[in-house]
């Protein structure tokens, strides 16, 4: 059985968690801001912290699959 490297499993977790906010945030709900439902700021603000919150769920979700 090959081993893991900790290392690889975290840069793995982040592309999936980046990939899931492109899909996700960025582009679903993009066309809500660019259409005037929604303001900008409220956009780029919901956006941002969404970021924050799918690379770190991603991170903690690698860390725990490494613990198991």
């Amino acid at each position: 059985m090959r081993t893991i490297n900790t290392a690889d499993l975290i840069k793995g977790g982040l592309l999936a968690g980046l990939i899931t906010w492109l899909l996700v945030y960025v582009l679903a709900f993009g066309w809500s801001a660019t259409m005037g439902v929604y303001s900008t700021k409220l956009y780029l603000s919901t956006v941002g912290w969404a970021l924050f919150e799918t690379l770190a769920a991603s991170f903690a979700g690698a860390w725990l699959y490494e613990r198991a």
